[in-house]
């Protein structure tokens, strides 16, 4: 498993080695997380133009997706959330887009026997 490969090299709780123990500083943790965001956000950009996408990709925008993929999916909030490393008030509020509507819709009315329209 991948997270596997990293566990020895990650810093604290973190899955992947985005910090290492020579960063102690506030000011030295932000300019790696501008670098690898600056990284991750070349590599997206190539995988766009693969792909021929025309909306631009961006890790922002990737980490939404998968977090409503997952969600959608039918993962708990709460084990998406801590994936996350948020919480699940944040994840909601901030990533969260129910892009199944009709289904949430569908699993209600068949829990509860009632017919629950869209507001």
């Amino acid at each position: 498993m991948i997270m596997d490969k990293y566990k020895h090299r990650s810093y604290q709780d973190y899955v992947f080695p985005v910090f290492l123990p020579k960063h102690t500083t506030e000011h030295l943790k932000y300019n790696r997380s501008e670098y690898i965001t600056l990284r991750v956000n070349r590599t997206l950009e190539k995988v766009r133009k693969l792909i021929k996408c025309k909306d631009p990709i961006k890790w922002y925008t990737a980490r939404g997706s998968y977090i409503t993929a997952l969600v959608n999916g039918g993962e708990n909030m709460g084990v998406v959330a801590k994936q996350a490393g948020n919480t699940a008030a944040i994840i909601t509020k901030h990533y969260y887009k129910n892009t199944e509507q009709t289904k949430s819709l569908h699993r209600l009315n068949k829990l509860f026997g009632s017919d629950v329209k869209a507001g």
